[in-house]
């Protein structure tokens, strides 16, 4: 498994494509940081579950899904095929941990399904608590009112 391989950048340097994985990742904080702030200022139809706010954030999380695994595939010498990215696309909770099993092998698939789930729970944690800080910034300032 050789993740450093390098990967010309655009500002001329070299990056190795655990460092590509890794901007995803940070990136895909950030969205989620970005999202849980912007969030509370949303009107109420944009607060619901199928809302185009939701969808949006949805994309986007799809997209470094796949970025993730053809930054990941190149590193360890595989190519995506067109029914892997379609059921990373269609199915991701079973594609990805199919597509982890398959580039890994089970013992380093699972540790990866770890990581993947404490990545999860952390996205969550910066959505979550970047709400909470705009809505308390918000009511301070009084742009958002207090729920009756």
């Amino acid at each position: 498994m050789d993740e450093g391989r390098q990967v010309p950048g655009s500002d001329g340097r070299t990056r190795t494509h655990r460092d590509e994985k890794r901007w995803i990742l940070i990136g895909l904080l950030v969205a989620g940081a970005i999202f849980g702030a912007a969030f509370p200022f949303l009107p109420e139809s944009q607060q619901e579950l199928f809302s185009s706010a939701n969808l949006s954030i949805s994309v986007a999380f799809f997209l470094a899904l796949l970025a993730w695994c053809y930054y990941d595939a190149s590193g360890l010498g595989f190519l995506l095929s067109k029914l892997t990215i379609l059921s990373l696309i269609l199915v991701a909770p079973v594609g990805f941990p199919v597509y982890l099993f398959r580039t890994r092998g089970a013992r380093h698939a699972l540790k990866a399904l770890a990581l993947t789930c404490l990545f999860l729970g952390a996205w969550y944690l910066v959505t979550v608590i970047a709400g909470l800080v705009a809505s308390l910034v918000g009511y301070s300032l009084g742009i958002i009112t207090a729920p009756q």
